[in-house]
């Protein structure tokens, strides 16, 4: 006799993976009892399992451009070494991949010396 459960933890159970608030079906008795004393499911009843799951609308995020010069561009005091080496690279400036956020800024203002 099957018992419906639903998961109240993440867990494997009968060749497949529950994950939280997934419906499944208990293969006994004893089976149901062990998961709810473990805290892994809890039983549900008879009439939740024939009545129909209505969720209403589903959820929606509005999303909008930025305004026009909205982005200030940063100095180089502000980028992080993740930014500066991106910018070494599309300028063309070849730097060490160990070296540090002092050396890229430094090799950054030495090129932007030499190209004005």
């Amino acid at each position: 006799m099957s018992v419906p459960m639903k998961a109240l933890k993440s867990f494997p159970y009968a060749g497949r993976r529950l994950k939280v608030g997934d419906h499944f079906e208990a293969r006994g008795r004893s089976d149901a009892r062990t998961l709810k004393a473990i805290g892994h499911a809890v039983e549900r009843s008879l009439q939740a399992v024939s009545a129909p799951v209505t969720t209403g609308t589903y959820n929606t995020r509005e999303m909008r451009a930025r305004e026009p010069g909205g982005y200030t561009a940063k100095s180089l005091d502000d980028m992080e070494v993740d930014e500066l080496r991106a910018l070494a690279e599309r300028r063309g400036i070849r730097v060490h991949h160990w070296a540090g956020v002092d050396k890229l800024r430094q090799a950054l203002r030495e090129s932007k010396d030499g190209a004005e």
